[in-house]
């Protein structure tokens, strides 16, 4: 989980899609999927954050799903 948080803190856009991965990899634990969405939220605008976010629109928790369609829209 510090991983997690640090990357979001470095704010490297090319963090993303590996975060996404994690998420959906790890997809039981989806307290940790979403303080990868709190990471990604971080990120400064890039096609990595948002193809990160549409990755997680394919995790199989409907609160991945729904934050990160949420995300998407901002």
């Amino acid at each position: 989980m510090g991983c997690i948080i640090t990357l979001g803190n470095l704010r490297n856009p090319k963090a993303a899609i590996p975060l996404a991965e994690c998420a959906l990899t790890y997809s039981i634990d989806v307290w940790q999927a979403m303080e990868i969405i709190r990471s990604l939220r971080k990120l400064p605008d890039s096609p990595e954050k948002e193809t990160a976010f549409k990755m997680l629109l394919e995790h199989p928790s409907s609160v991945i799903r729904q934050e990160a369609a949420t995300s998407l829209m901002k």
